[in-house]
């Protein structure tokens, strides 16, 4: 990053006296180095200059542009979230799913959206919209999953989660890690059963050594 800042800078004068536009896809990967950076305003800058480079050559180029559009829109989405702008994320979200309805991130971003404003019904069908275009869409379950954890719903977070681990082979240390997390609170859950609460810790256990040989 120190040597992004360094030459940073000198972009803005080096277009200037050169006299040409910059492509939209150097403009976006420029914006998403900022946003990776914090630097949100200058960011935003060069996603709207993409984005009207686009808009004003798009019938020459209109596969091309059409396409990166899309991706810059997206990108920038995920900007006005970062600056708590949560309207104008959802706009974007939305507008490129009405072009692009299997776009499945957006349903991801509009389920986190509503998870956050604590819109749970809301967030789990977003999510379950995503499952409609890649069943086995590992983020989608694990929102999901976290939903179910967020209301103390330990089976049903549980199954979300088991499911992650067979699709991917026991290769998913996230879940792996939530299934311990779910036996670690059922440990914490009030009883007098000895022998449960021994069980409760074992395989806790378990699942996080599990994670430790992986990682």
């Amino acid at each position: 990053s120190s040597g992004i800042n360094a030459e940073w800078p000198l972009r803005p004068g080096i277009r200037d006296n050169v006299h040409v536009d910059v492509p939209p896809e150097i403009l976006n990967n420029i914006a998403s180095c900022l946003f990776q950076l914090g630097k949100y305003e200058e960011c935003l800058q060069h996603y709207e200059t993409a984005l009207d480079y686009c808009k004003r050559e798009l019938q020459n180029d209109e596969a091309y542009l059409s396409a990166i559009t899309v991706t810059i829109t997206y990108n920038l989405a995920r900007l006005y979230e970062a600056l708590h702008e949560f309207g104008k994320a959802e706009d974007l979200y939305k507008a490129v799913l009405k072009e692009h309805p299997n776009y499945l991130d957006c349903y991801l971003r509009l389920g986190c959206i509503a998870r956050d404003r604590e819109q749970i019904f809301e967030a789990s069908n977003w999510f379950k919209d995503a499952l409609q275009i890649n069943q086995d869409n590992a983020d989608a379950w694990t929102l999901i999953g976290n939903l179910h954890i967020s209301k103390q719903e330990w089976g049903p977070g549980q199954k979300k989660f088991e499911r992650i681990i067979k699709t991917t082979n026991d290769k998913d240390s996230y879940s792996i890690l939530a299934i311990g997390n779910v036996w670690l609170q059922m440990l914490y859950q009030p009883t007098r059963d000895r022998d449960k609460e021994q069980k409760y810790q074992e395989r806790a256990l378990a699942f996080f050594k599990q994670v430790l040989r992986q990682d």
